[in-house]
């Protein structure tokens, strides 16, 4: 009997109408009694409306009470569990860098550059400003370029002869003698070596060549700036673009060339004895010949910007001649860093029989020391290109953050 009831009433739950019909039905009902009524009857009180967000509400479908926080936005993974999660991760990973190239084809857009270069067709002003600056650089440039190459050959002679009379730089050991340990013990550890004092004159003695041999070159270089400036106040330039452009490309030489200049006084690629930091041969020319490159195409590059201002470049044009000429250089520092990544890791791993928790951390930084520093440079140029703010501290945040987890990871491992 019991069997027989339960059966009824699911077959009587399953032919009936939905719960959320027949109150919609009554309703409906109710309001066209209440119609029907109101066009015979006084208008009375209205009945009680149904409560938000109640049971009732709920099955004839109601509205939900408003809430002013249904409208919140969901926090980031916290919409979705597991795999949706890192579906998430990846959307918004690609989204960022969508907005990033975005960015960069915005900021290394050629299109006003095109524009300015199909100017000089039919802007004859333009044109002839043009040819002012060719004139100006010719008289100017190429004269006290000349001066500097004539005295720098001869001032040759001297500056080989101070190369070939430095003295070595290391010091004859002086021979141990039966007294040695007394002597060290009653002259203690603030006394130094006798050999050491040798060898710190021996030093200061280069240092002087050096100095020496780095004032002959530099010598040429002061004539170049002379020159240019006889020139220029002679009046042999008459329109202010070419007096701009000149006074720019010379600041932006002697610049390039006195850089040029310490650095030879460091490495001396071509006087060994001279040399004031130790490093082989094949590495001081090494160094001196990437900077030289580096360089070249800032001071080509800042030469270019120059001009093309003077002509009438606008300020976005410009802007993407300086991130292409930025991003040739960031090229160029990579290429270096994958150049001397073997030389710089040795120098950071240290000994390679060298044991210690300290010593793993070196030679394991040695070894993958490229890797975030290849990052940093390019990425760095990727920010500034695509408008992040303070980029530089942004970057190097990320980088050291990732050092350090990558040092603590194999330390815990």
């Amino acid at each position: 009997m019991r069997r027989f009831i339960v059966w009824f009433l699911l077959l009587a739950l399953l032919i009936s109408p939905s719960p959320g019909g027949i109150f919609a039905r009554a309703q409906s009902l109710a309001v066209h009694q209440s119609t029907a009524a109101s066009s015979t009857t006084p208008m009375k009180a209205p009945a009680a409306a149904i409560i938000p967000g109640s049971p009732l509400a709920a099955l004839t479908g109601g509205a939900l009470p408003s809430d002013a926080d249904a409208n919140t936005p969901t926090p980031f993974g916290s919409g979705a569990i597991g795999l949706s999660v890192a579906s998430a991760m990846g959307n918004e990973a690609a989204r960022t860098l969508g907005v990033f190239v975005a960015a960069v084809r915005e900021s290394t857009e050629l299109k006003d550059i095109t524009i300015w270069v199909g100017s000089f067709s039919h802007d004859p002003l333009r044109r002839a400003h043009l040819m002012d600056i060719i004139t100006a650089l010719a008289i100017t440039i190429i004269p006290g370029l000349a001066l500097e190459a004539l005295v720098g050959f001869a001032l040759r002679r001297p500056r080989r002869y101070l190369a070939a009379h430095v003295p070595p730089m290391v010091a004859a050991p002086m021979p141990p003698g039966p007294e040695k340990g007394l002597e060290d013990a009653e002259a203690g550890e603030t006394e130094e070596h006798p050999g050491r004092r040798a060898s710190i004159m021996v030093w200061l003695r280069r240092f002087a060549f050096a100095l020496l041999h780095f004032g002959l070159g530099f010598i040429p270089l002061v004539g170049f700036a002379l020159a240019i400036q006889g020139l220029v106040s002679a009046g042999l330039i008459t329109t202010r673009p070419a007096h701009l452009v000149v006074v720019g490309i010379t600041n932006a030489y002697l610049i390039c060339r006195f850089s040029m200049e310490i650095l030879r006084l460091l490495a001396a690629p071509a006087a060994p004895r001279l040399r004031l930091v130790h490093m082989s041969q094949n590495r001081a020319r090494w160094l001196v010949s990437r900077l030289r490159i580096l360089l070249g195409t800032g001071f080509f590059g800042y030469a270019l910007v120059s001009i093309s201002e003077v002509l009438g470049l606008d300020h976005v044009g410009a802007t993407v001649l300086v991130r292409l000429i930025a991003l040739a250089i960031h090229i160029e520092v990579a290429l270096c860093i994958w150049q001397c990544r073997r030389v710089v890791g040795g120098w950071i791993g240290g000994r390679r029989d060298a044991t210690g928790v300290a010593a793993r951390v070196r030679q394991r930084l040695g070894a993958i020391w490229h890797y975030p520093a290849l990052f940093y440079v390019l990425a760095l140029w990727v920010a500034w290109a695509g408008g992040v703010q303070n980029a530089f501290g942004v970057l190097l945040r990320v980088v050291l953050v990732f050092i350090a987890a990558m040092t603590m990871g194999r330390l815990l491992w």
